[in-house]
């Protein structure tokens, strides 16, 4: 529904005086759906890994859409979608499953251009059943492939074409559960890190409920 609205600012712009206006989105965040009683009875789903992949899909959406210059999280330390909150028991400042969200997206460069991608496959159409989405960057000889499966139960093995290129790093954001909620003393929403094989050149298992980057060489730079 949002993308329908977007098109239409992006056409109206596009058909102005000033073509070049880009759009800043000030606030977004996916509401996860209720549970009994008072509605903060579900807020922790927005910074749980659930809402993590939400706020990942938004991200890959967003970034693949060139007249979309900037955006803002719906809260840093307020509401549902903060990044940092106050233990209740020590007081003391940890920081949620959606900070470690945006650590992971700064390991793709900022400044980097947005590459064409395809992506086939179940739950990879805007259909109602979207599961699946991708963004590609590409800086100084290096392509960042970043992969969201929301699927909470199910991995997803996908074939890959990178064009002559080979996977050297391969970073995965991920818990247990979608359900798995950051807290002082806990932190099950983390940033996992292997090198890459050979043989993850030609394709790549996402695990349930995960964010995956591929940091890749081009054909170029192994020539």
């Amino acid at each position: 529904m949002i993308d329908n609205y977007l098109n239409v600012i992006r056409d109206d712009i596009a058909s102005s005086s000033n073509p070049g206006i880009r759009i800043f989105i000030s606030e977004h965040g996916t509401w996860p759906g209720g549970e009994p009683g008072p509605w903060s009875n579900s807020w922790y789903k927005t910074h749980a890994l659930q809402g993590c992949l939400a706020v990942s899909e938004w991200f890959n959406r967003m970034l693949a859409r060139p007249e979309v210059g900037a955006m803002t999280m719906h809260a840093c330390s307020s509401g549902p979608w903060g990044m940092f909150y106050p233990d209740p028991y020590s007081g003391k400042v940890y920081a949620t499953g959606l900070a470690e969200l945006f650590k992971f997206y700064k390991l793709a460069p900022f400044g980097g251009e947005v590459i064409g991608h395809e992506l086939h496959g179940e739950g990879s159409a805007f259909d109602g059943q979207l599961s699946l989405t991708a963004v590609a960057v590409e800086q100084n000889g290096k392509r960042y492939v970043i992969l969201t499966n929301r699927l909470p139960d199910t991995d997803r093995k996908l074939s890959l074409d990178l064009a002559g290129g080979t996977v050297e790093h391969i970073y995965t954001l991920t818990a247990d559960s979608v359900y798995e909620v950051n807290t002082y003393v806990d932190k099950p929403i983390a940033i996992h890190y292997r090198k890459g094989k050979p043989e993850d050149t030609q394709s790549v298992r996402l695990p349930a409920g995960s964010v995956t980057l591929l940091v890749c060489s081009t054909k170029a730079e192994e020539h």
